[in-house]
């Protein structure tokens, strides 16, 4: 199963990149930099431990099965997003405002509905992303947040740690991919065997 979703979220991020450079009217690449499958009661630790203030889209992604997706970037980091977002010069963006939101609602929309098009086209799995939700905190409130939204989540978490390079700015993203209690392995089904 981790093999079906590392071809996933690769696929995934290869769409979310071309997309990505679209909306940006510039050059951006999306690079997986690792792709791991651990329990998510051996991440909250560490995460709950991080003290970086970040910024997050969550995700559900529903349908013949169900997902929650987080991308979360830091805040400098978000910033520089947003600057490139409405081309103004990289450093423009000092502070939280609608533009920030809406840019990281943006990037987690085309990440989700990319990871939803992989389902849809190579799996036959139907999937729909819902609107994301913007939250900013600490990562570990971001995280525990994204972990409680949804009653019915599993223990087993796909992190995808990226980079995006966009112009000549390298940003480092982390996303999260969680499956629903059983998702695994009704999912077997349509993966077959990889």
């Amino acid at each position: 199963m981790t093999q079906a979703f590392n071809l996933i979220a690769r696929r995934s991020i290869d769409k979310a990149s071309q997309v990505l450079s679209k909306a940006l009217r510039a050059g951006a690449r999306i690079e997986c930099v690792e792709i791991k499958e651990v329990d998510i009661s051996e991440i909250t630790e560490s995460i709950y431990q991080d003290n970086r203030s970040v910024i997050g889209a969550i995700t559900e992604l529903v349908g013949d099965t169900n997902l929650s997706f987080l991308f979360v970037a830091d805040i400098k980091d978000a910033f520089t997003l947003t600057d490139l977002f409405l081309r103004k010069p990289v450093g423009t963006t000092k502070e939280f405002s609608i533009y920030v939101d809406s840019t990281i609602q943006e990037i987690g929309n085309m990440i989700s509905s990319s990871i939803s098009n992989v389902f849809s086209t190579d799996f036959n799995v139907s999937l729909k992303p819902t609107p994301p939700i913007v939250v900013k905190d600490y990562e570990g409130s971001v995280f525990s947040e994204f972990v409680l939204i949804d009653e019915n989540i599993g223990d087993k978490l796909f992190i995808i740690d990226t980079r995006f390079f966009i112009v000549a700015h390298e940003i480092s993203c982390k996303m999260y991919l969680v499956p629903a209690k059983g998702t695994l392995e009704s999912l077997e089904f349509f993966f077959g065997s990889i």
